[in-house]
C-alpha cells in the first residue's frame, strides 16, 4: 500500500500480507524481502538511504537499517491497524492508527511506546512539523494536537465532523488539511485553532501537496483539481482533463505536479495547471500513489499489484483549457463517508523472486 524511492535505484513498496519487496534498478524488477503473513503493510517510510519502518494492521511494526535488504518486526504492543507513519529525524517516529492509535519511537523504531490520545476515532494522517509539535487528523473531523513530542495530545476543535484525510505542513505554523465535501482546514498557529477555507466544493477532496510556501494542489473525486499560490488561504478550482478519481498527487516545482487516480489516470502540468499532459492506457486499474523527483522517471503504483515506471516520454495529449473559470458541479446526492481505503494493494502470486543477501 505504500511505495517509497530513496534515489534513482533504490525503493520499496509494502503490501498486502505483509508483504515488502525492494528494487535495486528503479523499479524494472522487484524482490521479495519478507514471506508476507497474515498482516497487511498500511504505510512506510525511510529516515535515510538505509534505516526504514513498515506499519500494519494488527499493530505490525517492521523495521530495517540495511535499506530494506532485510526486515525486523518488532513489538508494538497494540493489536489495532497502524494507518500512517511518519518520522521528524533519525530517532523520533510516530505511528497512528485506529481507536486512537498513536505510537512513538525515539530510537529510529527500533521500539516503541503507546501514548494516550483520549479519543477512539480512527487516525488516518499524522504530520509534525518538528520533532516537538505534530498533528494527526482522522475520522469525524478529529484533529489531534501535541506540543511535548506527542506525550500528550489534546483534541482541538474545527467546526467539521467530516473525514479529514490528509495533513501536510506548509511552515512551522501553518498546515493544512483537507477531506470529505470539499473540506479544507487552515491553521497559522500550529494547530492551536483553526478555520475552513472557502470553496464551493461538494466533492472529497483526498490529497494535499506544497512544494514550497506558497504552491499546492489538492485533489479528489470526480478529477476535481483545486489550486494555491497563497499557501492555502485560498484556493482555485482548476479544469481538469479527467471526470476520474484522483487519490494522489505530489508536487515536483512551483508549478509542476502529477496526479494519479481511477482506471490509470495519470496527469502531469508544468505550468501551474494551465494545460494538462495525459498518458493514456498505461494500465487500467486504480492508481493511487504517485513518487516523482522531476527528470524522466515517474513511478505510479494502485490496486491489484500495479507498479509502473516511466523511463522515456510518452505520446501524451496535451489538454488546454479556456481563461473562463470553470463552474464546479454539486453532487446530487453527497455520499456518506467511508473509511479510507488503503493507499496500494501490492500482492505476490509467487512470480516475485526471495532476496538473496549481499
Amino acid at each position: 500500500w505504500s511505495v517509497h524511492l530513496a534515489d534513482n535505484f533504490t525503493g520499496w513498496a509494502a503490501g498486502e500480507n505483509g508483504l515488502i519487496l525492494r528494487t535495486d534498478d528503479g523499479g524494472f524488477s522487484w524482490q521479495r524481502l519478507t514471506q508476507g503473513g497474515r498482516e497487511d503493510v498500511n504505510d512506510i517510510a525511510f529516515l535515510n538511504d538505509q534505516i526504514g519502518a513498515a506499519v500494519g494492521s494488527n499493530g505490525r511494526i517492521w523495521i530495517t537499517n540495511n535499506a530494506g535488504r532485510e526486515w525486523l518486526s518488532v513489538f508494538s504492543g497494540v493489536e489495532k491497524s497502524l494507518n500512517g507513519v511518519f518520522f521528524a529525524d533519525g530517532r523520533f517516529g510516530w505511528a497512528v492508527g485506529d481507536d486512537g492509535t498513536i505510537l512513538r519511537t525515539t530510537d529510529g523504531g527500533a521500539s516503541w511506546s503507546n501514548l494516550v490520545s483520549r479519543t477512539d476515532e480512527n487516525l488516518l494522517g499524522v504530520a509534525f512539523a518538528s520533532e516537538v509539535m505534530g498533528i494527526a487528523v482522522g475520522a469525524n473531523g478529529v484533529v489531534l494536537r501535541t506540543v511535548t513530542v506527542g506525550e500528550t495530545w489534546e483534541r482541538v476543535e474545527t467546526g467539521t465532523r467530516n473525514w479529514l484525510e490528509d495533513i501536510k505542513f506548509v511552515d512551522a505554523n501553518r498546515a493544512v488539511a483537507v477531506g470529505d465535501r470539499g473540506t479544507i482546514l487552515l491553521t497559522d498557529d500550529a494547530g492551536a485553532s483553526w478555520k475552513q477555507v472557502k470553496t464551493n466544493l461538494r466533492e472529497n477532496l483526498y490529497a494535499v501537496s506544497f512544494f514550497d510556501a506558497r504552491n499546492g494542489f489538492a485533489v479528489g473525486s470526480g478529477g476535481v483539481i483545486l489550486k494555491t499560490i497563497d499557501g492555502g488561504t485560498t484556493w482555485r478550482d482548476i479544469e481538469s482533463p479527467s471526470g476520474n478519481n484522483l487519490f494522489a498527487v505530489q508536487m515536483f516545482a512551483a508549478g509542476g505536479a502529477v496526479a494519479v487516480g481511477d482506471f490509470g489516470t495519470v496527469l502531469v502540468t508544468s505550468d501551474s495547471g494551465a494545460t494538462w499532459q495525459v498518458q493514456p492506457n498505461i494500465t487500467g486499474r486504480v492508481l493511487q500513489a504517485v513518487a516523482y523527483r522531476g527528470g524522466r522517471n515517474i513511478w505510479v503504483a494502485g490496486k491489484g499489484g500495479t507498479i509502473l515506471k516511466r523511463t522515456d516520454p510518452l505520446p501524451p495529449q496535451k489538454l488546454e483549457f479556456s481563461k473562463q473559470r470553470p463552474t464546479l458541479k454539486m453532487s446530487a446526492r453527497p455520499t456518506k463517508p467511508k473509511p479510507r481505503i488503503p493507499v496500494v494493494t501490492i500482492t505476490d502470486d509467487g512470480d516475485i523472486p526471495p532476496a538473496t543477501k549481499p
